[in-house]
C-alpha cells in the first residue's frame, strides 16, 4: 500500500512539472493576436468560391513550409501551427517547439525581420535571434462566387536573453506570399 501511494505521488509530481523547463534563458510573453492592418499587394478578394479558395490556401501554407494546426472548411478558418523562426548554418528554419539555447547560439535574423515586419529600427532588428509566429486565416464568401481572405498574423521577436516587449506589425510579406501562391492555383 505504501509503495502504491509513493508511486501515485511520484506520477502526480512528474505530471505537474512536465511543462517546466530548466535551463531556459527565454521568457514567453503574453501572446496577443493582432489583425493584419497593412495593405496586401495582392487583392484579398479572390475570384473563386470558398471551397476552392480554402483548398488553395491550405496548399499555399504547406508550400510556404508552415504546417496547418487546424482547419474548418465550413467555418472558413485555417490556423497554422505556432512556429519559431531562426537561422542555423545560414538557413532560415521554421520549427514547432521552443528552441534551445544551443539552437540559437549564433542566430540573427535582421533581414527576415525587415521583410516580414514594419520595424525600421536596425538596432532592434540586429539583436533579434528568433521569432514566435502564429497565423489564422479567415475566409468569408461574398456575392458572385468571390471569397474575402483575412489574415491575423502575430510576430513576437526574441533576443537571446528575453523577448522584446511588443509584438511587431506585419509588413504583409508572408500574407502576400501565401495569397499569391493560392491565387496561382485558382
Amino acid at each position: 500500500m505504501k509503495k502504491l501511494f509513493l508511486f501515485i505521488l511520484l506520477i502526480a509530481i512528474t505530471s505537474s512539472c512536465s511543462n517546466v523547463r530548466t535551463g531556459d534563458i527565454f521568457k514567453k510573453p503574453n501572446e496577443q493576436k493582432q489583425k493584419f492592418t497593412g495593405k496586401l499587394t495582392q487583392n484579398n478578394i479572390v475570384n473563386a468560391n470558398i471551397e476552392k479558395t480554402f483548398d488553395a490556401l491550405i496548399d499555399a501554407a504547406k508550400w510556404s513550409k508552415w504546417d496547418v494546426a487546424f482547419s474548418d472548411k465550413e467555418d472558413g478558418t485555417i490556423i497554422l501551427k505556432e512556429a519559431y523562426v531562426y537561422r542555423k548554418g545560414g538557413k532560415l528554419l521554421r520549427i514547432y517547439h521552443w528552441p534551445s539555447g544551443s539552437e540559437l547560439a549564433s542566430s540573427r535574423i535582421p533581414e527576415y525581420i525587415s521583410k516580414i515586419s514594419n520595424s525600421k529600427d536596425n538596432t532592434i532588428n540586429n539583436s533579434i535571434s528568433f521569432t514566435q509566429e502564429s497565423m489564422k486565416i479567415n475566409l468569408n464568401e461574398i456575392s458572385g462566387g468571390k471569397t474575402k481572405v483575412e489574415f491575423e498574423y502575430s510576430i513576437i521577436p526574441f533576443t537571446l536573453s528575453t523577448s522584446i516587449s511588443s509584438e511587431l506589425n506585419s509588413s504583409g510579406y508572408i500574407e502576400n506570399l501565401i495569397l499569391k501562391k493560392a491565387s496561382e492555383s485558382l
